[in-house]
């Protein structure tokens, strides 16, 4: 069984440009690259921000970086499938604790990433040991028990909790966003600015609502698919969960809350 929560199959590829495509305005609401030349993108999946930046700072060059070789060649397909040029990423299969890396770039991006990773702190040391000098780190990352929708759906939630205790066992953070400024502290960075960011939909945004709970349902399917891989629930609880989204879809008065947390330091 793969460490990953949500795997590495083709499904859960699609998912994660799916993601992107809904969560790519809020994550880059508060990031400017305006001023960057070259990023270095550590954990860059299957491409999915890399294809966002590209298309939206013509002047930037993308590094990506993952240790999974399954998402470095996805990322390749999906950067040519976009009409990226080649001339602006290089893709890097690598464990940065064994490869050795040379990092000529003005900044390092993660966005859920670190929640992934067993060894938070150690691998925030090891990326300030990599980087130049004066380099910025900006990082997304999750929060996942501030989720609130309303009304309390039990069967989604029942899911979600059960996907952050395994995550917990795996030896993984699921709100690792809260720890996001005592990590980096404890890893040696420097102007750590730590910025949650909520996000709200109700009846004022009904197209917004919809366009939330149909992501939301994905999310939580590739973490139920994993539960069941582990023995932990049955295929058949999911008739019970899409029936709770198809409810709130329908709902004019159901409520979704999640924030994201985001922090910005130097190395």
């Amino acid at each position: 069984m793969s460490d990953y929560i949500h795997g590495y199959s083709d499904k859960e590829q699609s998912r994660l440009v799916s993601q992107n495509e809904v969560l790519s305005k809020y994550i880059y609401d508060r990031i400017d690259l305006s001023g960057i030349r070259h990023l270095a993108e550590f954990g860059c999946g299957v491409g999915a921000q890399m294809i966002y930046l590209l298309w939206h700072y013509p002047d930037l060059k993308i590094t990506g970086i993952d240790i999974s070789q399954a998402q470095i060649d996805a990322a390749k397909i999906n950067l040519e499938k976009a009409g990226i040029p080649k001339s602006r990423y290089n893709l890097i299969c690598a464990d940065i604790f064994v490869d050795q890396l040379d990092l000529d770039v003005e900044a390092l991006l993660m966005v859920w990433v670190l929640e992934h990773i067993k060894k938070p702190v150690d691998t925030l040391i090891r990326l300030r040991e990599i980087l130049p000098p004066d380099s910025q780190i900006i990082m997304t990352e999750v929060y996942h028990s501030g989720l609130r929708i309303s009304p309390y759906p039990d069967h989604i939630m029942e899911v979600w909790r059960e996907t952050i205790r395994l995550q917990y066992e795996m030896r993984m953070d699921a709100n690792i966003g809260l720890s996001l400024g005592n990590y980096l502290t404890d890893a040696g960075y420097e102007d750590i600015d730590i910025r949650p960011y909520p996000m709200f939909w109700d009846k004022t945004t009904p197209i917004a609502r919809r366009e939330k709970f149909d992501y939301w349902e994905g999310l939580v399917r590739s973490g139920f698919d994993t539960l069941v891989e582990h023995g932990i629930m049955e295929e058949n609880y999911w008739d019970r969960v899409r029936e709770e989204f198809d409810s709130l879809r329908s709902n004019e008065d159901a409520v979704f809350y999640y924030s994201f947390i985001q922090a910005f330091a130097n190395t």
